[in-house]
């Protein structure tokens, strides 16, 4: 938990470096790319609770298969869950998947 709450301080740090903004890929895949087994699952339970970057993060991992195995049909599902969310970053990594 502690690791998510520094990825999820990472992530704000990043926010106000570079301004109020959208998220890019690339700020996601920092925090994938640091993903464990453990940390991959704090995740998941955080998308579960309405976060609106949780399922971005979440779907990220499934498709890069990080923290968890690979898994396209499971990436596809957890974007269309952050793009219900408005989340821009989601509809452009949705649209890759195609």
């Amino acid at each position: 938990m502690k690791k998510l709450i520094l990825i999820s301080s990472a992530i704000v740090a990043l926010a106000l470096a570079y301004g109020v903004r959208a998220f890019e890929p690339e700020d996601v895949d920092v925090v994938v790319d640091a993903l464990t087994d453990a940390t991959f699952r704090d995740w998941k339970a955080k998308a579960a609770t309405g976060d609106l970057l949780a399922p971005l993060v979440v779907g990220r991992a499934y498709d890069k298969g990080k923290g968890t195995a690979k898994n396209r049909a499971e990436a596809v599902a957890w974007y269309k869950k952050a793009l219900a969310y408005g989340n821009p970053v989601a509809a452009y990594l949705l649209g890759g998947m195609y």
